[in-house]
């Protein structure tokens, strides 16, 4: 059984997770940039976007029911969303053999690597898809494009997602190639999440039944270029 601050995973949930421990006086930054092309980020998470997409949303429509919300500072909510998102990746991406979770408890940093070349962090994000984070030090150098040492051949993005003004459901997941501290990013992959029409079942709906969605995946001029048709 995982715990993440609270949040219960079952064992049944079969997403490598490793717990990532550095040396004392070893490094966990890298001042290498690692560049990856937008074409070549949608190649590898395409088959993805959608488990991705509603993982993001079920995840804040479930913190949405969570008692005393209201009082929550900010740095709570996106915390409890965070590990909620991770819970709901653990569950969806069991099948994955190329999804592994990287837990690293000194920092407080959790990605979710993909084929050895790619990890996903999640945050809040507003409309110019520039990402909300906590000003550390190792925040501010992983906003901006720099690595983790202890995987030198992979590439951080970010899994942003956008609220409503009332900030009460997701309306926008986007994978972000950050660019610096308050810059727009350098590219971006925008998911938006379309809730399919509930269809009349024999089966009746649980409180606990997951939304269905389709994903559309909306590209700019620059990303029709990068991407294709």
């Amino acid at each position: 059984m995982l715990i993440l601050n609270g949040i219960h995973i079952g064992i049944f949930a079969l997403v490598k997770v490793q717990k990532v421990v550095y040396p004392i006086d070893g490094p966990y930054f890298s001042e290498a940039r690692k560049w990856m092309k937008q074409a070549e980020a949608h190649s590898i998470l395409r088959t993805r976007y959608a488990p991705l997409c509603a993982a993001v949303v079920a995840a804040y429509r479930k913190y949405g029911k969570y008692p005393g919300r209201t009082i929550h500072r900010r740095t709570t909510r996106a915390n409890i969303v965070n590990d909620e998102i991770l819970a709901a990746v653990i569950g969806d991406f069991h099948e994955d053999e190329a999804v592994c979770l990287k837990l690293i408890r000194k920092k407080n940093l959790r990605f979710m690597q993909v084929e050895d070349r790619i990890l996903l962090w999640f945050k809040k994000m507003d409309r110019q898809r520039r990402p909300a984070i906590y000003p550390t030090d190792h925040a501010m150098h992983l906003e901006s494009g720099g690595q983790m040492s202890m995987f030198p051949d992979c590439t951080i993005l970010i899994v942003g997602y956008l609220l409503n003004r009332d900030e009460t459901d997701v309306v926008l997941v986007s994978i972000i190639k950050p660019a610096g501290r308050g810059s727009r990013p350098e590219w971006y992959i925008d998911l938006q999440p379309v809730e399919e029409p509930k269809l009349a079942v024999m089966r009746k709906a649980t409180s606990d039944s997951k939304p269905r969605f389709r994903v559309v995946v909306k590209k700019g001029a620059t990303q029709d270029k990068l991407i294709g048709s």
